[in-house]
């Protein structure tokens, strides 16, 4: 992200408490925390932290809450591991990877944010060339990410749950 790594704090797992602390300490340093990212199933070793514990400090502290549920994303869809979402409502921003466990082929992601004008007014790119008259009436996706345009992933996602149903998909995860 191109922040120095003396302004980046890692916390060790289980001491959430230590967030809070680190958050305070850091505002008396004049630091600014503003990002904290948490995993629900991580790619790499499909790790857990407690959304629940660390999503009302990053509320308390005004800090932005990613989640980042890459692998285990897709399983959410069966009511059974929904439990694990517990303090999700928390989250500033949700991103899952279809493409790992869901049936689509490579290189899809899903991002769901609580409040898209804080995304897309930091991404607005907006030269007079690109401006227009419908700017009000309908949502510009090319704030969405840096890219003023991107490929249009979403249809090989829509084929594969036209397909195969909720109920399908659920049937194949829980397989």
């Amino acid at each position: 992200m191109g922040m120095l790594s003396s302004v980046l704090m890692l916390v060790p797992n289980r001491r959430y408490g230590y967030a809070q602390l680190g958050a305070h300490e850091d505002r008396n340093m004049g630091l600014v925390p503003f990002f904290v990212s948490a995993t629900l199933g991580t790619t790499s070793c499909c790790s857990f932290d407690a959304i629940h514990e660390i999503g009302p400090i990053c509320q308390e502290e005004g800090v932005w809450l990613h989640v980042d549920a890459a692998y285990s994303g897709s399983a959410f869809i069966c009511p059974e591991f929904q439990h694990l979402l517990k303090g999700i409502e928390h989250a500033s921003s949700f991103n899952m990877n279809p493409n790992k466990w869901m049936l689509v082929n490579f290189d899809c992601s899903t991002l769901w944010v609580k409040d898209r004008f804080k995304l897309t007014q930091a991404l607005v790119v907006d030269p007079l060339y690109l401006q227009h008259s419908y700017s009000d009436k309908s949502i510009d996706y090319r704030h969405w990410g840096i890219p003023l345009s991107r490929r249009f992933r979403a249809l090989k996602l829509w084929f594969v749950i036209r397909n195969y149903g909720i109920e399908g998909l659920q049937k194949y995860i829980r397989e």
